[in-house]
């Protein structure tokens, strides 16, 4: 009966000293996944428009030129909805740095 109780005690003391802290307890980072949303409009180009002969020289150089214009607008849109994606990521990107846990510092 003694020897039960001693190990009932021992094993209490034990146990309670897995709970002593020695100094400040330290901070664990924890990284998050941060979600980002891009609308569907601004994820693709236009489609490039069809080539007639215009690099073989038998077009006519109005249509050439239309045809030009026409390649010049798609770039225009293409790049006007990059720059929108690259907007969208850099604004969620401060987002995420403002709601980041201050970074450790070293001891």
């Amino acid at each position: 009966m003694l020897r039960s109780l001693l190990c009932c005690a021992a094993l209490s003391i034990l146990l309670t000293g897995c709970d002593w802290v020695t100094g400040e307890p330290k901070t664990v980072y924890e990284a998050y996944p941060v979600v980002t949303y891009v609308p569907d409009n601004v994820r693709s180009c236009p489609p490039i428009p069809k080539s007639r002969d215009y690099i073989s020289g038998a077009a006519l150089q109005s249509e050439a030129s239309a045809y030009v214009t026409q390649l010049h607008r798609v770039a225009r849109t293409c790049k006007a909805r990059l720059d929108a994606v690259d907007n969208i990521l850099k604004d969620g990107e401060a987002e995420a740095a403002k709601a980041a846990p201050p970074e450790p510092k070293e001891e």
